[in-house]
């Protein structure tokens, strides 16, 4: 359980400050006397218990589902995509801006925050990193990107902001950490918080990786970080062990577990087939991870192994990522309701 482990880390620390304590003591003795009002008092750090973060990718941009649909009352967090930037730091006008009204309007109904996801991959089959290396490289354009942003929050009455720049470089990396501390500060001003999409790691060794990019200072700057565990490649797409590995690698950096968000497929690969169109065809496939389908064969994570990863991120982490909710089931084969059954018989 997570209140075990927050009790194990207290003690481990209490025990540190005990035999620092001691030490002291020790060596007070020999030196002689020491004036009580020179000995500086004992802070212990802040304890604290993060609820379990249920977060929702929603793709209103690419989705014609009904607003009822959305199962809000299960998700802590939902995350609506996308906020296309240019490359001048202007925005792409939503297409469907009362679609996102709806969402804040429900989500606000049921106490789940409501987070506006800027960039992903492409927008119109064409790749956005170019975008995003132009407006980091320019000062200009990133005070223009940082002011649209913020605008855009305050006019949707949104939470907060998940960055999704797919994937900096060794050369713009810099550029990615100006744009990260610029953008906190402004809507830190406003009271809203900001996270980013990042990476998994097949190697949990610290060293390893494009993820080791992102700098110690932005990952100070996330509230949390969603970890995109999956399209790891076009047969395997997002097992347990990458998923394991993704965990350990975010952790081995130093990140704070309660901030670490494990990302989870509702999707197959490489058909695209998404997960309710799967049990669509056959009930049982919410229960199978590869189904030979047509003409692409089928990986995915049915029930059993999203259960699984659930319970690993339980004690590796602070909560679990679904793209795309809009891709869930709507009766018994229902990812969120499965997760929020789950939570609650182990008393998350």
């Amino acid at each position: 359980m997570r209140g075990t482990k927050k009790i194990g880390r207290f003690c481990r620390v209490l025990g540190v400050v005990l035999l620092v304590a001691l030490i002291f003591a020790a060596l007070a003795g020999c030196a002689g006397p020491v004036a009580s009002e020179a000995l500086e008092p004992v802070v212990l750090p802040e304890i604290s218990e993060m609820p379990f973060k249920v977060v929702g990718y929603y793709s209103g941009e690419l989705f014609d589902e009904p607003i009822e649909k959305l199962q809000a009352d299960k998700l802590t967090h939902v995350i609506y995509a996308f906020l296309i930037p240019k490359e001048d730091g202007s925005i792409m006008p939503l297409e469907k801006p009362e679609q996102l009204k709806a969402v804040v309007e429900k989500c606000a109904s049921a106490g789940t925050k409501v987070y506006i996801a800027v960039g992903g991959w492409s927008y119109e089959g064409v790749p956005l990193v170019e975008n995003f290396e132009k407006i980091g490289a320019s000062p200009e354009a990133r005070g223009r990107l940082v002011e649209n942003i913020t605008r855009f929050v305050l006019e949707y009455k949104l939470d907060g902001v998940e960055l999704d720049w797919e994937h900096p470089t060794a050369e713009t990396a810099g550029d990615y950490e100006k744009l990260v501390t610029e953008l906190d500060a402004a809507l830190h001003e406003e009271g809203k918080s900001l996270t980013a999409a990042l990476r998994g790691s097949r190697n949990p060794e610290v060293k390893a990786g494009d993820p080791l990019l992102i700098s110690e200072k932005c990952l100070e700057t996330f509230e949390f970080i969603s970890v995109m565990a999956y399209d790891m490649n076009r047969k395997e797409h997002s097992p347990i062990s990458y998923a394991e590995s993704s965990l350990n690698y975010w952790l081995a950096r130093g990140v704070n577990p309660e901030k670490i968000v494990l990302g989870i497929p509702l999707y197959a690969m490489p058909s695209y087939l998404e997960y309710d169109e799967l049990v669509a065809l056959d009930p049982a496939n919410a229960h199978r991870d590869f189904v030979q389908t047509e003409p692409q064969p089928s990986y995915y994570n049915g029930l059993e192994t999203i259960r699984a990863k659930t319970l690993m991120v339980r004690e590796l982490g602070g909560g679990v990522m679904l793209f795309d909710v809009n891709m869930d089931a709507n009766d018994e084969n229902s990812v969120l309701s499965m997760m929020k059954e789950l939570l609650e018989s182990e008393g998350i």
